[in-house]
């Protein structure tokens, strides 16, 4: 886990988030697309519960409410996965980027000019007993609907057991996000803070590159879906000859459901 040069810490896309009023609805469309899920847990005192499906680099995450009263007293984060999931079945939800020491890069973003909220403290109960520990930094203090990811550092380094990142569609990577930002210029800020480069910038968009991932950031002017945060995902994958359309319900999810590269 090393660190990308010249940045705040960051080592990399971790994983995207999907959020999911029926996580049982959510494992069938991952099969039905030609992913094998690994399963997931419960959050400890959060009120919310996933699925997970690991690539080769990064992973997919499934989040649903399964006990909304206790989401909804815990607040914060849990409180927006309550609001989304109660005016939209299911949907793209946010983005996070892993990091190697979660203080550190809170402070050189302080220093870069960008807020951020944190560390908290989460746990995942897994199938078969284990708790799983991480930590997270919000950018502004916001988790989901927002242009920027979230920030995360793990505290347990084998969290996958037997479970396999190969997959019957080909996919190993997530490579691009694209994500709509009503402020293009501390859209950059921020990126360029977690030591993004711009590739190409316009009055209304602009490209970066994160590592091995493609950032695009468009205005939100013209898009049908929602006004702010992340708009559609791409994948790579072994062999782009035998690269899939994703089906039905997860193209919805996904945003534009183009091939993958």
């Amino acid at each position: 886990m090393t660190p990308l040069p010249g940045g705040a810490g960051v080592v990399g896309l971790d994983h995207v988030v999907l959020g999911a009023r029926e996580l049982e609805r959510g494992r069938r469309d991952l099969a039905d697309a030609g992913f094998s899920p690994s399963g997931g847990g419960v959050h400890v005192g959060k009120g919310t519960a996933n699925e997970l499906v690991r690539l080769s680099t990064g992973y997919l995450e499934i989040l649903t409410v399964v006990d909304p009263s206790e989401a909804l007293a815990y607040g914060g984060s849990r409180k927006q996965v309550v609001d989304f999931l109660e005016a939209v079945p299911s949907g793209l939800l946010g983005y996070a980027l892993e990091v190697a020491d979660i203080a550190e890069t809170r402070e050189a973003l302080a220093g870069r000019g960008v807020s951020t909220s944190g560390p908290h403290s989460m746990t995942r109960i897994q199938p078969d007993g284990r708790r799983i520990g991480w930590r997270t930094a919000l950018i502004d203090d916001r988790q989901w609907l927002t242009p920027h990811p979230f920030l995360i550092q793990w505290d347990d380094v084998d969290r996958w057991g037997a479970s396999t990142d190969r997959h019957p569609n080909g996919v190993t990577r997530v490579s691009s996000v694209t994500v709509a930002s009503a402020d293009l210029a501390a859209s950059r800020e921020v990126y360029t803070a977690l030591g993004a480069d711009v590739v190409d910038s316009g009055q209304h968009e602009m490209t970066l590159t994160l590592a091995d991932l493609t950032i695009r950031v468009q205005h939100p002017r013209g898009h049908a879906r929602a006004s702010v945060g992340l708009l559609s995902v791409s994948f790579a994958v072994e062999d782009p000859a035998d690269g899939e359309f994703l089906p039905g319900r997860l193209v919805d999810w996904l945003g534009s459901g183009q091939r993958a590269d």
